[in-house]
């Protein structure tokens, strides 16, 4: 399986995952600790990068398996 853009073609894209991560509370403040491993699946959004197509990963889905430069 690979993925690339349906509109563009580029390969250059970006998707959106679900990470688990440690709230760290402080008196005046916060932050966030990554934890683990990230997920994504077929209906996680994916973005072009070259020409700003968004949507759900499945329409990015080809069987063409491309050699990258």
């Amino acid at each position: 399986m690979a993925w690339k853009c349906p509109k563009c073609h580029s390969h250059h894209l970006n998707v959106m995952v679900t990470a688990c991560a440690r709230l760290l509370q402080y008196e005046d403040d916060f932050s966030t600790e990554v934890t683990g491993d990230h997920e994504w699946d077929d209906t996680s959004n994916m973005t072009c990068e070259d020409c700003g197509y968004c949507e759900a990963s499945h329409q990015f889905e080809t069987e063409e398996v491309e050699e990258q430069p």
